[in-house]
């Protein structure tokens, strides 16, 4: 991609052919150009590379451009789908446009966010035949008004829909309703046998993807292709992986699995609709010369003893909740608790054979090893073509079942084998569950990410040590560093009182609440205030609310949206909140010119999944784990305040370790450039001079 000779650098053209098309004026930044150069040589190259690009570089362009002129085949996996909608809608247009490119891209998704035809096909045929598809759809609603309307919606949408994307409808959905109208990988049974499989908008989606010289995915999709042996996406050259300070937390996520209560409520219920199928097909098989099916009271007997053990299953996880179930555990309530996980195994595995000698005995193309704790999933994936009503039943639910139960079964087996990699705990207090996540990610990534062809990483705030964490050598990845093109300098102080207690020391709390106060006072309000614990936003809202002469609300008390809209809009309103609000919120503006952090963010010591890697960490541990993550969430959440170039303000964070600790400067070195005061009063000076529009006086 680079080239040598006289004139202007095609790459230089490219991005100001594509800047000067903007409908909103642009200017070409040199942090993004940088960028630019650097992706396309690695393309070129087939070199892995991470680019940590300061915020306001334009990142998108700054990898999209080469990508697009290299002729290979491209995937694009972000954080978040409405990144995806971003670069689908926006920026993917705007570069073909203005290079006049005949490449074509596509987005892909997970299937659950697309509308399964065979689902809604379900809900109109569950109730009066000779009724409207309509009337039928809603006819078991219980009467609430709104949910039939979203419905009605619904079903009018699928008359008119071309790609079947749950994003296009325009109304909000729970879980619930999203579940009744679209299926997850593991409840699909597969184009081949559903009925509706050849009009399927999950599998035109995947055809569009693969016929695609680019595709936009998200980083969960990227894990789910990882776990499936790279099955779900099409063959690529090059990957790139925007907002890759979260792929590390995402693929664990993905790559994990977690046992609850609900989840094994849902798979009986898989199976009891499985067994009902089967009755309700006796005639068949009488008809057809068969004379026996599934013994009902064998399944009932099974369906009993998984309902007993799923009513007990809460009970057994609170007993060791906050626990790691090592290897070869003595613990007696801990072995209480597998034993209960075991005997769930015996029965989905009874409930399983069942099933599967049932649908190899009534359709003789289907060959079944029981053995196998895949099974389920085979079985239910086997057979013809779908598409049309056959001759035989084709026994839909049973082979759904087949899929929910053959994935739990494989899960439940890993827990109780938990090999070297899998780090098994039970967290969550009101909803207890137990969660399998990979210790090391390394040996999932071998052979399936960074040896395909080029892999390009890039986020604000990414830093070199992930490589390590990934399985990858110095030498096997690159790290460069592109700065944000807005001036910190001149435009932004963060202060750090030094004269506030140690957060970790008992009875500091109200200081640092007192602190805030001032600096509410002093910015008339205009504020983030980040926390990193519900209890210690709480105990600060409290603390602060009837102190303050602006207004001010908190996380919780209304949906995210609504609260950074209200944040957004009033001038002197406060917004309190946790975790979720330190990435990803874009308030631009005179709203946001204050951003207050109560501490350094350091991951809770406890937490099973750290305490195991730590250990595998050994003396390398705080600063390969620990301090890079709290690096990274302390500089998303610093990135809130300066998101323009005309942007002003101030960051403080309440956490005077930042002046005196051995790594304060591995820390401050990750944020941006920023003066950095301890003052007190020059902090408030800043901010009531920044209200007025004069910070120089």
């Amino acid at each position: 991609m680079r080239r040598k000779g006289k004139g202007q650098d095609p790459l230089d053209l490219a991005l100001g052919k594509v800047v000067g098309g903007l409908k909103k004026e642009g200017e070409i930044r040199p942090g993004q150009l940088q960028m630019l150069k650097e992706v396309a040589g690695a393309i070129e190259e087939n070199a892995n590379i991470i680019i940590k690009a300061g915020t306001g570089t334009g990142k998108s362009f700054g990898y999209l451009i080469p990508a697009l002129l290299s002729g290979k085949k491209v995937v694009v996996a972000t954080a978040t789908k409405n990144l995806q909608e971003q670069l689908v809608r926006n920026d993917l247009p705007a570069i073909v446009e203005a290079l006049g490119l005949s490449v074509t891209y596509a987005i892909l998704k997970g299937r659950s966010n697309y509308l399964c035809l065979k689902s809604l096909g379900e809900r109109a045929n569950a109730h009066y035949k000779g009724a409207t598809l309509s009337d039928r759809l809603f006819e078991d609603q219980p009467g609430s008004v709104p949910v039939q309307d979203v419905y009605q919606k619904i079903y009018d949408w699928s008359l008119s829909t071309k790609s079947g994307d749950l994003a296009e409808l325009d109304v909000e959905m729970t879980p619930e309703v999203a579940g009744t109208i679209s299926v997850t990988s593991e409840e699909c049974i597969g184009m081949r046998i559903c009925p509706k499989g050849a009009s399927c908008f999950a599998e035109k989606a995947r055809r569009k993807a693969t016929e695609a010289d680019l595709v936009v995915i998200n980083l969960h999709l990227l894990g789910l292709n990882i776990a499936s042996n790279n099955k779900i996406l099409p063959d690529f050259d090059v990957l790139v992986i925007d907002e890759a300070h979260e792929l590390e937390d995402i693929l664990t996520k993905t790559l994990g699995f977690s046992l609850t209560s609900r989840r094994l409520r849902k798979s009986i219920g898989e199976l009891s609709n499985a067994f009902r199928e089967i009755d309700a097909s006796e005639s068949y098989f009488f008809d057809a010369g068969y004379v026996s099916l599934p013994n009902k009271e064998d399944g009932d007997t099974i369906i009993n003893t998984l309902t007993r053990l799923t009513d007990g299953f809460d009970y057994y996880l609170k007993r060791v909740l906050g626990r790691r179930l090592l290897p070869k555990t003595s613990d007696p309530e801990e072995l209480e608790l597998l034993n209960q996980i075991d005997l769930v195994k015996t029965n989905l595995y009874s409930g399983i054979q069942m099933l599967t000698d049932f649908i190899s005995k009534s359709q003789a193309e289907f060959s079944v090893n029981t053995e196998d704790a895949n099974t389920g999933m085979e079985i239910a994936n086997a057979g013809e073509t779908g598409g049309g009503e056959g001759s035989k039943p084709l026994y839909d639910q049973t082979r759904r079942a087949l899929q929910v139960l053959g994935k739990l079964f494989k899960d439940i087996s890993n827990v109780i084998d938990r090999g070297e990699n899998l780090v098994v705990y039970v967290d969550g207090e009101n909803y207890p569950q137990l969660e399998a996540m990979p210790l090391s990610l390394a040996e999932f990534l071998d052979g399936n990410l960074f040896d395909k062809g080029s892999t390009v990483m890039t986020s604000a705030t990414i830093d070199q040590t992930i490589s390590e964490r990934l399985g990858l050598e110095n030498t096997d990845i690159r790290f460069i560093e592109v700065e944000s093109p807005f001036d910190y300098r001149a435009n932004s102080l963060l202060y750090i009182p030094k004269h506030l207690p140690d957060p970790r020391a008992v009875g500091s709390e109200e200081k640092r609440y007192s602190e805030i106060v001032n600096l509410l006072t002093a910015s008339f309000g205009k504020a983030l205030v980040l926390f990193t614990s519900l209890a210690a936003m709480r105990a600060a809202f409290a603390f602060c609310q009837d102190k303050v002469s602006t207004k001010t609300i908190m996380q919780g008390q209304r949906p995210k949206s609504f609260l950074i809209e209200q944040f957004s809009a009033e001038l002197d309103t406060s917004l309190f909140a946790t975790m979720g609000f330190w990435q990803g919120i874009d308030v631009p503006g005179s709203s946001l010119s204050l951003v207050i952090i109560d501490k350094i963010p350091f991951s809770r010591p406890n937490d099973p999944l750290l305490v195991a890697r730590r250990e595998l960490a050994g003396e390398k541990a705080f600063m390969t784990i620990d301090l890079p993550r709290a690096a990274n969430l302390l500089a998303q959440g610093v990135g809130r305040l300066i998101r323009t170039s005309t942007d002003r303000g101030l960051v403080a964070i309440l956490d005077p370790r930042l002046t005196k600790a051995g790594y304060k400067d591995y820390l401050i070195n990750s944020l941006p450039p920023m003066p950095i005061t301890t003052d007190g009063s020059q902090a408030l000076l800043y901010l009531r001079n920044l209200n007025g529009h004069n910070i120089n006086d």
